[in-house]
């Protein structure tokens, strides 16, 4: 429950750490974060309608894809724009923060009631672990 806790903060953290773009400086982010968001929209529908642990772990793998998918491109915009750490982004980029923050924060209470219901199921656990491993690839210096 803690490790999904921390996981959850850890989604909104780097989505707000790598929300930051517009159609000038950092259209590539806006790029990247708008998958983003929809790879978090997709997990959040999915996540709804987990009836049992089978639907619970395969939307956990779902996500844990898209981030392996998204994480080299992540990393590489991280290190190309390092002011996008900071915890205020550029003005012309908040509109996708914020959708972002919002996203994030809804997957952040789906997880935590797959993980209330179903953490003690070995395929979710697996699903668990992969997204965890997933996450933490997505450099937030």
């Amino acid at each position: 429950m803690k490790r999904m806790f921390a996981v959850s903060m850890a989604l909104i953290v780097v989505g707000l750490a790598v929300s930051c773009s517009s159609r000038g400086k950092y259209s590539d982010v806006r790029k990247t974060m708008t998958e983003m968001n929809s790879a978090m929209a997709e997990f959040n529908t999915a996540a709804e309608k987990v009836a049992n642990a089978k639907d619970a772990a395969a939307a956990l793998d779902k996500m844990a894809a898209a981030y392996e998918k998204l994480a080299p491109e992540i990393n590489k915009l991280q290190a190309k724009y390092p002011e996008l750490t900071s915890t205020t982004p550029p003005e012309e980029l908040k509109d996708i923060q914020a959708e972002s923050a919002t996203i994030g924060t809804k997957m952040g209470k789906n997880m935590m009631n797959i993980m209330m219901k179903y953490s003690e199921d070995p395929a979710v656990k697996k699903a668990s672990d992969r997204l965890s491993v997933a996450l933490m690839s997505m450099s937030t210096k």
